[in-house]
């Protein structure tokens, strides 16, 4: 089996020698634009070249190095009967879940006037806020929008899910296709859209 790893990393060391540890039996190989076709079997790639596919004509799937696929979606010569394989967490719910959570903070705890007394070294407490006040609409309920979801669900927020099909998630409103969106966003004060960005999903917020 030939694995071919085309990522742009500087140090592809990173990945090809964990790869190499679980897979010992494979050949890894880096992407290199001017060396020879490696007539590989499986490619791993974020954002590959349109070269890729030009010379390896023996691929059976390629594995994206994120949950997004735009990126490789948007190379033209990809070919169509090719499967593509993502990662679909990887850590990665987790890591957005803290992002949005620091996002939703700083907004509603008015994080930035109390760094701003610090500076000036004053002490004053604001009106604290009532989460009830601060309804957050999650686009997109796969493994990241539903953690995202629950993780702020769990803090007593209350929180509107939508996605194009129908989904049950504890403790979240949810909404779905495009008939109820208007309903979803006019339930929301922050939106958060972890929506793969896709022919159907482009343009859907202007």
């Amino acid at each position: 089996m030939k694995v071919l790893f085309v990522a742009g990393d500087p140090k592809p060391e990173r990945w090809t020698v964990p790869i190499k540890e679980l897979l010992p039996e494979a050949e890894i190989h880096v992407w290199d634009a001017n060396g020879p076709v490696v007539d590989a079997d499986y490619a791993i790639v974020w954002q590959p070249p349109e070269q890729l596919f030009e010379r390896e004509k023996k691929l059976k799937a390629v594995f994206n190095l994120g949950a997004g696929i735009d990126g490789l979606l948007a190379v033209p010569n990809l070919p169509p009967q090719l499967p593509i394989v993502r990662l679909e967490d990887a850590g990665m719910s987790a890591q957005m879940a803290e992002y949005v959570l620091h996002q939703l903070l700083e907004a509603n705890r008015g994080m930035e006037t109390y760094r701003e007394q610090q500076r000036q070294g004053t002490w004053k407490i604001h009106r604290p806020i009532k989460r009830s006040d601060w309804p957050v609409g999650v686009m997109g309920l796969g493994h990241i929008g539903k953690r995202v979801a629950r993780t702020l669900a769990s803090l007593d927020y209350r929180v509107n899910g939508w996605a194009r099909s129908k989904h049950d998630l504890e403790g979240v409103s949810t909404f779905s296709g495009t008939e109820n969106l208007t309903d979803f966003l006019q339930s929301t004060r922050v939106l958060v859209n972890t929506l793969p960005l896709t022919d159907e999903t482009r343009d859907i917020l202007n």
